[in-house]
């Protein structure tokens, strides 16, 4: 049975403000595939491994074209990019799906985008032109659809977390 999201930030609404059902992802096949695949742009791969966040990682970066380097070096090149290791990408995108709280159609790819703009910080167009990777800039309103609800998953984060001790003395 499909259920909805109780997660009010995350659920997307028709023009007559129904929500949409939680969209399961499917089984994939390999990152790769996905990444450079334009013909898939709805499949979303939840595979959370570091081979599959190095693969993502690659198509922004615009090193589409090259095979993984040593892991020492592919480790660096992910986190100068996007300001963590791929362990802690990993682990953020666990986290995410665990509580459910993916934004509907995000996908890794997506999630390195958000990485990259907390990195950076940057202005919206050398955000655009920088997550482009080789296909050329994004369109801005693009960038905003899935790098603002990834802001507001990860943020709301906070409440599964963060543990508050309050001590009295």
């Amino acid at each position: 049975s499909v259920t909805t999201k109780n997660f009010q930030p995350f659920a997307s609404t028709h023009k007559n403000n129904t929500r949409h059902p939680i969209r399961f992802p499917c089984a994939m096949s390999s990152s790769e595939d996905i990444a450079t695949d334009v013909s898939n742009k709805r499949k979303r791969d939840t595979n959370a491994l570091p081979t599959n966040f190095y693969t993502y990682g690659k198509v922004v970066q615009n090193r589409t074209g090259k095979k993984l380097d040593s892991t020492i070096s592919e480790e660096r090149r992910f986190r100068d990019f996007f300001g963590v290791d791929v362990m802690t990408a990993v682990t953020l995108w666990e986290l995410l799906n665990n509580v459910d709280f993916l934004p509907d159609d995000g996908t890794i790819l997506h999630m390195l985008w958000t990485l990259y703009f907390f990195k950076v910080y940057p202005k919206q167009g050398v955000l655009c032109s920088g997550i482009g990777g080789s296909k050329g800039a994004v369109d801005p309103k693009t960038a905003q659809k899935y790098i603002w609800p990834f802001v507001s998953a990860i943020a709301a984060l906070e409440e599964v977390v963060v543990s508050f001790v309050v001590s009295f003395f």
